[in-house]
């Protein structure tokens, strides 16, 4: 498996002294310092990886528990680590970091004001609804929705990805904002999204990334807002740690950075 596997349209691959990484060129274009780290990494820890990359921005990262609890990242840091699932910046100078290892690191950005946030999200955080909560918490930060754009980095694809029906139903809860018992009819809707497909042996094949971009795009985001990195967690063995292949052993950090104070954010 050659590194060039991990090319793709609208992302960058770096290697700085042996350290692998991906960039979204939407986040760039837009001034946000920010990174997809592989496994491939000296040492894979913020710390270390801050300083690989000459960031100068305090690190704020997570007790990640599979929820929608959104922290301000001044809350949050390497001598009081929160509880949540969802990081915004708050002040200037900020790093923000999560862990992954089969779900979605998505990295959020505003345009106008500066503002970022960076969110581990799996099927449980989907469920709960974690997008939005953190939409609403940046909107109360100053940010529009019409300003924001949003990278979603490697995870686990959806042919690897097999999920009971509870989870299928789960999701289709919060995306449809309704109940439904019938399972047939909560499948051909998910599957008309391309959250979901159906094996011959009718194991569900559910799409992580895919529903995130549905979400996006339920909380008023379009097309343009949205970059998405297709590569596999699982798949890609050789750059990947993955919960499912590895029984839980080890995970790859994401991080995105606003070095923007309020009062230059509005005058931005």
């Amino acid at each position: 498996m050659r590194i060039e596997s991990l090319n793709q349209e609208g992302w960058l691959l770096k290697k700085t002294m042996g350290t692998i990484y991906l960039q979204s060129k939407l986040l760039l274009e837009n001034h946000f310092n920010h990174a997809f780290f592989t496994s491939k990494a000296g040492e894979n820890n913020p710390e270390f990886l801050n300083k690989l990359l000459g960031n100068t921005s305090s690190i704020h990262l997570l007790n990640q528990i599979h929820g929608n609890k959104v922290i301000n990242a001044s809350e949050s840091h390497s001598l009081s680590i929160q509880k949540g699932d969802s990081l915004i910046s708050d002040t200037k100078n900020q790093g923000l970091w999560v862990y992954t290892a089969d779900c979605i690191p998505i990295l959020l950005g505003d345009r106008k004001t500066g503002n970022v946030a960076a969110i581990h999200s799996g099927w449980k955080g989907l469920a709960k609804n974690n997008i939005k909560s953190t939409i609403i918490e940046l909107e109360k930060n100053g940010s529009k929705r019409k300003n924001l754009i949003a990278a979603l980095g490697p995870a686990i694809s959806r042919v690897r990805y097999i999920v009971g029906q509870e989870v299928v139903n789960s999701i289709y809860k919060t995306l449809a904002q309704k109940n439904y018992s019938d399972n047939q009819h909560v499948t051909s809707w998910m599957s008309q999204l391309g959250c979901l497909e159906v094996k011959e042996n009718q194991e569900l094949m559910m799409d992580l990334r895919q529903i995130a971009k549905v979400n996006l795009i339920i909380e008023g985001f379009n097309e343009s807002q949205i970059s998405i990195n297709s590569s596999c967690t699982f798949s890609e063995y050789k750059f990947f740690n993955s919960w499912r292949r590895d029984k839980g052993k080890g995970r790859q950090w994401s991080f995105i950075e606003t070095k923007l104070n309020n009062k230059e954010r509005y005058n931005h």
